[in-house]
């Protein structure tokens, strides 16, 4: 056996007693990682299976350190942490899946964990919209999508990986034995096998589900699932593509889909005065993003649209967790979500203010910013791919597009950590355990970017550096005058010069 799976599988044990005792917790966490790394050394786990899985976990710990003042400061019973540690634990066990069943498993428990925490966000006790809405459409779609595959994987491939109709032999073999025995998904199958995880993308016209409920969870919830979870979209339809040939028009349907999202979520999150609303429809548009690049892939499946994708995914799930804890940190400091009634949040939280300035580079694309690396290397998988010149076309227009809406409602967003003069800043007290967590977040929208160079390594990587590196002083440079110019009207005008 792997010896990172008894690590693994070890880990849950930890988290649970972590309720009770807080060193417990992390050393779960220290259990998972290094699993991962185990895995990964031994050639246990494949590509995507140890990027998405090592996103996902370096966005969990920062979240866990986070949720524990937050659960203090907003009341929540104490069952929230633990759940939001095996959310976090079955999200990566899942991206490590080595088989279908593992995946399916996984996934359904992590799905079940995610109601529960949307249903911790609602004040009032009782039934929850947003909760029934992941309930019936994210969850009941997932299961219908997880049903179709297992049907059709037996019956497709079967007789190629097992040489008879074993039901047990083709759930518990390796995805790479499923791709060797690649089938043909038939025709009325296809939108059964894509809906569940299209719909966990939130894809237009399957996206309403997401911002009720990103918006009502609690805050270190909304960063997992908006920042974690909807990665899972993509990285099952990554697997799908692997296993099964679902046919020439899935492509470009899901090219179709991408693009109508980026338009329409930037657009929503661009007129919501909520900030957490604001995130969740900017979510949208970021999986809309992810989608338009693999369908791309689909149709081209080059490394270097592959390792597009990828950083698609990495640069996301960075800064959108990190402006989710961002936000929470910004209604427990106001006492309020709208945006127009919210300033100056970085006279009482500074550290808060630089992470969600580096989040907002990241967002727009900035160098020396995981997100720049993400556009740049999107830019030149769409110019450098087989695709028709319709679709690259038409891929290079919704990135355009992506960057400006990104930059419309990213200012919108970034507003409520400036002030006005004449303002009157309410002062809070420096929460250093909501603080911290969401400043490592942040940094890891650059810092991620150096971990990520061995996957996408090429000459490129020079280059990035040479950019990156001039400007990474401006970028804290600029992270600070915000920081001052909060410290002075929070001190009367009598702070810094």
């Amino acid at each position: 056996m792997n010896p990172g799976i008894p690590l693994l599988l070890t880990a849950p044990l930890f988290l649970a007693a972590g309720y009770r005792f807080r060193v417990a917790r992390f050393l779960g966490y220290a259990l998972s990682l290094t699993a991962l790394l185990v895995m990964g050394f031994t050639g246990f786990a494949d590509k995507a299976s140890l990027f998405f899985s090592a996103v996902a976990l370096s966005v969990a710990v920062p979240v866990a350190l986070y949720a524990e003042g937050y659960r203090a400061e907003k009341g929540l019973p104490r069952g929230f942490i633990p759940i939001l540690d095996a959310f976090a634990w079955c999200m990566a066990a899942a991206f490590l899946s080595p088989n279908l069943l593992a995946l399916v498993v996984s996934w359904t428990v992590a799905e079940l964990m995610g109601f529960a925490l949307i249903t911790m966000g609602v004040e009032e006790r009782g039934y929850s919209r947003a909760a029934g809405r992941f309930l019936l459409v994210s969850v009941l779609t997932f299961e219908l999508s997880a049903f179709t595959l297992v049907f059709t994987s037996v019956f497709v491939m079967a007789a190629a990986v097992a040489g008879t109709q074993d039901v047990w032999r083709v759930l518990t073999a390796g995805f790479g034995e499923l791709a060797a025995a690649r089938g043909v998904a038939p025709a009325w199958t296809v939108p059964l096998l894509v809906i569940g995880f299209v719909t966990k993308m939130a894809l237009v016209p399957l996206h309403f589900w997401l911002p009720d409920a990103h918006a009502t969870a609690p805050a270190p919830a909304s960063a997992l699932l908006s920042g974690v979870m909807t990665s899972m979209g993509v990285y099952a339809l990554l697997r799908l593509n692997q296993i099964l040939y679902m046919g020439p028009e899935l492509p470009y349907a899901l090219l179709a889909l991408g693009i109508a999202s980026i338009i329409y979520g930037g657009v929503q999150a661009y007129v919501q005065d909520d900030i957490k609303r604001l995130l969740a429809y900017s979510t949208i548009s970021g999986t809309g993003f992810s989608a338009t690049l693999l369908a791309l892939y689909m149709i081209d499946p080059a490394e270097q649209v592959l390792n597009a994708v990828l950083l698609s995914v990495a640069a996301h799930a960075a800064y959108k967790a990190a402006l989710f804890l961002d936000a929470g940190v910004a209604e427990l400091y106001g006492h309020t979500r709208s945006i127009s009634r919210l300033s100056g949040v970085s006279a009482s939280y500074p550290y808060s203010a630089v992470a969600a300035m580096l989040s907002f580079f990241s967002l727009v694309g900035l160098p020396p910013t995981l997100g720049f690396a993400a556009k740049l290397y999107a830019a030149l998988a769409i110019i450098g791919c087989a695709a028709p010149y319709a679709a690259r076309g038409a891929a290079l227009a919704a990135l355009a597009v992506s960057i400006a809406l990104s930059a419309l409602y990213g200012m919108r967003y970034i507003r409520i950590h400036w002030v006005q003069e004449e303002s009157t800043t309410p002062t809070a007290p420096r929460r250093l355990g909501l603080q911290v967590p969401e400043l490592v977040l942040g940094v890891e929208n650059v810092a991620l970017l150096a971990a990520l160079y061995p996957i996408v390594a090429e000459w490129l990587t020079l280059m990035l550096t040479a950019l990156s590196l001039p400007l990474l002083p401006l970028m804290v440079y600029a992270s600070l005058l915000i920081v001052k110019r909060g410290y002075r009207v929070r001190m009367g005008g009598a702070g810094l010069s």
